[in-house]
């Protein structure tokens, strides 16, 4: 196979790749003085000797892609054997592309909007007897596990499901107080963030409305320890 001059990031300590690492740097892009941690931090892949001589980074848009390579905004074609097409996250389209109705008939993508949102990421108004895994508001970018961050959502879900039966009720459903009070204390936090900073101008991270959806903003223990246990005084149990 012919060697291709590739688009991707070797390691930044050598001369000849200083040109490369200058081009991560948010004055690339329009972005100077940004707190640290408002975008995920960028790896490194490969010995930096092997790959200086075939790699390049490149910071434009895509413009088209074709049977043999890819064109970008300034009109300069790359050829290409594979293109790995990685666009990016949708991160406020949870559970897309399915249609989950609740009580009522309320619509899940409906009522969540572009800022969805559940009690303790888990749980919705509405939606009896229906949980979430890796729900609004629990990705980590701080460190950490989601693995971790698993262990405890499920764990909480069997509690809620063994509270259930013990109550030998139908159903129980997170009351509305209890939801809104975990999304009041959701949105303060997060505003006082790095990923809501208003010097971002771009971010995945944000919905349309600069607003942070996707991560857990408090500390892992606090995920420990919220979900040890389920207090039937947060839901409504219907016979």
């Amino acid at each position: 196979m012919q060697q291709r001059r590739l688009p991707v990031v070797s390691q930044p300590r050598l001369g000849p790749l200083c040109v490369q690492r200058e081009k991560l740097l948010p004055a690339s892009v329009g972005e100077e003085n940004l707190p640290a941690g408002v975008h995920e931090e960028v790896g490194f892949l490969g010995d930096a000797q092997d790959l200086q001589e075939n790699v390049d980074l490149v910071t434009r848009s895509v413009a088209s892609v074709s049977a043999d390579g890819v064109t970008d905004s300034d009109g300069v074609f790359y050829p290409a054997d594979i293109i790995l097409y990685a666009t990016g996250f949708e991160t406020d389209r949870f559970l897309w592309p399915m249609e989950i109705r609740g009580r009522a008939g309320h619509v899940l993508s409906q009522q969540w909007g572009i800022e969805p949102s559940a009690y303790l990421g888990i749980t919705v108004p509405n939606f009896p007897n229906f949980y979430c895994m890796y729900g609004p508001g629990t990705n980590l970018a701080f460190g950490g596990s989601l693995i971790f961050n698993g262990e405890c959502q499920i764990r909480y879900i069997m509690e809620c499901l063994k509270t259930l039966l013990q109550s030998e009720a139908q159903s129980m459903e997170c009351k509305e107080s209890v939801h809104a009070d975990y999304q009041r204390r959701f949105r303060e936090l997060h505003a006082r963030l790095i990923w809501e900073h208003d010097s971002i101008k771009t971010s995945y991270y944000q919905n349309a409305d600069g607003k942070v959806t996707l991560l857990w903003p408090w500390k892992i223990l606090d995920m420990w320890r919220w979900t040890k246990a389920v207090n039937s005084a947060d839901y409504q149990f219907d016979k």
